[in-house]
């Protein structure tokens, strides 16, 4: 977990967002700006097969199953 109050758990999983969360395996909550992603929430349920999947909106949750790689939820809420 990168983000001021962020908490991450897993495989390759990072919670770059502020109050983000992240879960399971090849996941990303936010991007290393820290205005991406704000309080969102990520489960990834398998591995990607090339760029990890992303929330980069504030205060939105992604389930990713099965190969999402390039996969982004940039829309806020």
């Amino acid at each position: 977990a990168h983000g001021t109050g962020s908490f991450a758990q897993g495989n390759e999983v990072r919670a770059y967002g502020l109050g983000s969360l992240a879960f399971g395996r090849d996941v990303y909550a936010g991007s290393t700006a820290d205005t991406n992603g704000e309080g969102s929430v990520a489960f990834g349920l398998s591995s990607a097969a090339g760029v990890r999947p992303v929330i980069t909106g504030n205060s939105s949750f992604g389930i990713f199953m099965q190969d999402q790689s390039g996969v982004n939820i940039a829309a806020n809420n």
